[in-house]
């Protein structure tokens, strides 16, 4: 003979509204887009050339890229043109490529820059000087 114990209707009616709680809470933190306020800045070098890529936003909403190339650190360096691919290898997704805009002596700017999604991105950055290429590859985590 087997006894069952009935658990009160009240516990249960209390534990699914926890739970619902706990859910939409989860929710309103993953879907709000959120961005960061400070740049983010990353350095990588080459042999011919030095380049700084400063994030002036991230997120899935659109930002501005600069992108500073020298090549020593301090000289800028006569560059012909400069592409940025951003690509999400761990999902199979990749943006086309975008065209930096000269600003002055080794200075570009990508703008209206949109990761249309969150996660792990690499940005490849071609510097075309010369009539060589050389390639760069940042990491970026896109968490808002």
């Amino acid at each position: 003979m087997t006894t069952q114990q009935r658990i009160p209707r009240a516990r249960i009616v209390l534990s699914a509204v926890v739970a619902a709680v706990a859910i939409g809470a989860l929710l309103v933190f993953w879907l709000q887009p959120s961005t960061t306020d400070q740049d983010i800045v990353h350095s990588a070098a080459t042999e011919r050339h030095q380049v700084r890529l400063t994030i002036e936003h991230t997120g899935i909403e659109s930002g501005e890229w600069l992108l500073e190339i020298t090549t020593d650190g301090t000289d800028p360096a006569a560059v012909d043109h400069v592409l940025v691919e951003p690509a999400m290898p761990s999902m199979g997704h990749a943006l086309t490529p975008l065209t930096a805009t000269a600003e002055g002596a080794g200075r570009f700017r990508v703008r209206d820059v949109t990761l249309p999604m969150r996660g792990q991105w690499e940005i490849t950055v071609t510097i075309a000087a010369l009539g060589t290429e050389d390639r760069v590859v940042f990491p970026l985590l896109v968490t808002g």
